[in-house]
């Protein structure tokens, strides 16, 4: 019989399929036969579409051609596999009808219909949180709200049922999207409490490396919010190698954003645009449109920070079929953004000056002061190397009484001031205007990362 340590111990992914195969020497598959037959879910599910091929077709049933655990394993995968699929599938059909009805942030209401034990309620929350993830570009706080109700849910598991350290585990998957998810709606403090706390079970279930490197990966998001750049860039080290190691290309792809767009924030611009472009060449663009939009948007911008405009132009000339077919009217708008700034940079003042002014209006009309101001700066630029100085003063005053409104930092309001006072002395200069534009993009999150 194996041991309790083997039992709770997952195998990885190669160690499966080879037990799939027959290629396993006797000893590491017998750890395998103990592991399926005490009914992980996650590895159930994850040996599911090859065991139930090979139940179904390759491998004999009889008893005389094969060793009774294994069949009894095989067994075991099968009808655990059918359980839940058959769970998640009813579960994906109860959320979708759910959310047809009401938007997620009325869910709690509801509350009670998405509550269960078992495989059910196991089916429930990953249908819970997957359906959080989908909301992450267009709804925030519907992303919490279904986040909420999947660790609520993974709290009241029945450990005898899913296995204790199965169901920390998902405990901890459940934590940290909720945490990923407070994070994407700008609370970053309760984001971090909850990342700590995913973490805290990960280490008391089976020690699932890729469990643990999917916290890393949305603690190092949270590490570049709060612009711990250094830290950021280490958890992606560590993230992309286990992924890699695992054969999660399409997640390492990801790392290799998330890294490039958190170097590309702390003004690395080169670096980031080689990061983004490995990312952009590994990532399966089908799976995950969302994701191909925010990478080209970040290299653009990136590429427009390092004034090269042509490049940036011919970028964006490829660009604007993807972003017609992808993007969110949010990203679409932050597109003529971007051509506001390279046909500045190319010496087109009247197309940049409409840009500017469109965008300032769509920003405003979505409630986004902070951007708008950021806008403004663009066109604050713009206007007074035409010599509008008075336009200029009087932009650059709407945009202290907004950060002033918004309680933004003492740094940033002290670069305004003294962007006001070089007006007032009629001594400021384009250059002064960018200068104080960079240092207050720090503070600005980029279109749609997650």
């Amino acid at each position: 019989m194996p041991m309790q340590a083997d039992v709770e111990r997952h195998p990885d992914p190669g160690t499966l399929l080879g037990f799939l195969h027959g290629d396993l020497p006797k000893g590491e598959a017998k750890v395998v036969v103990g592991h399926l037959l005490h009914g992980c879910p996650l590895c159930v599910a994850a040996v599911e579409p090859a065991a139930l091929q090979f139940v179904r077709g390759c491998v004999p049933r009889s008893p005389a051609e094969y060793d009774g655990a294994v069949a009894r394993a095989f067994h075991t995968a099968e009808l655990r596999a059918g359980q839940l699929a058959m769970a998640r599938a009813t579960a994906d059909r109860e959320i979708a009808t759910l959310l047809e009805r009401a938007p997620a942030a009325e869910l709690p209401a509801a509350a009670p219909a998405v509550e269960a034990a078992g495989l059910a309620g196991w089916a429930r929350c990953e249908a819970l949180l997957e359906a959080s993830w989908t909301l992450r570009y267009t709804d925030p706080a519907g992303m919490v709200v279904l986040a909420a109700l999947a660790a609520t849910l993974a709290e009241k598991l029945d450990p005898e049922v899913c296995g204790a350290v199965h169901a920390l585990d998902l405990q901890a998957r459940a934590w940290a999207e909720l945490g990923n998810a407070h994070r994407v709606s700008n609370d970053l403090l309760r984001a971090e409490r909850t990342l700590d706390h995913a973490l805290v079970c990960a280490e008391r279930g089976t020690g699932d490396p890729l469990l643990l490197a999917r916290i890393m990966d949305l603690s190092a998001s949270l590490y570049t919010d709060l612009r711990r750049f250094r830290e950021a860039a280490q958890l992606l080290d560590w993230v992309y190698r286990v992924y890699h190691r695992f054969g999660e290309s399409q997640r390492a792809a990801r790392a290799l954003i998330s890294k490039g767009i958190s170097v590309g924030l702390a003004n690395d611009y080169e670096q980031a645009i080689r990061l983004l472009g490995r990312g952009l060449a590994d990532l399966d663009r089908e799976s995950d449109p969302a994701l191909v939009v925010t990478t080209v948007h970040a290299l653009i911008d990136f590429t427009v920070r390092l004034d090269r405009f042509a490049e940036g132009d011919r970028l964006l000339r490829l660009a604007r079929p993807l972003y017609e077919r992808w993007a969110d009217p949010l990203n679409r708008l932050k597109l003529h953004w971007l051509e506001g700034k390279v046909a500045l940079g190319l010496g087109d003042p009247d197309r940049a000056e409409a840009e500017f002014l469109y965008v300032c209006d769509g920003f405003e009309q979505r409630r986004m002061p902070y951007t708008v101001a950021m806008v403004s700066l663009d066109l604050a630029a713009l206007w007074l190397q035409q010599g509008r100085a008075e336009e200029t003063r009087e932009l650059v005053e709407e945009i202290l009484e907004t950060f002033r409104a918004l309680h933004i930092g003492r740094e940033a309001i002290a670069a305004l001031l003294v962007l006001r006072r070089a007006l007032e002395r009629e001594r400021a200069t384009v250059g002064l205007v960018r200068n104080v534009a960079s240092r207050l993009r720090r503070l600005e999150d980029l279109p749609g990362r997650s």
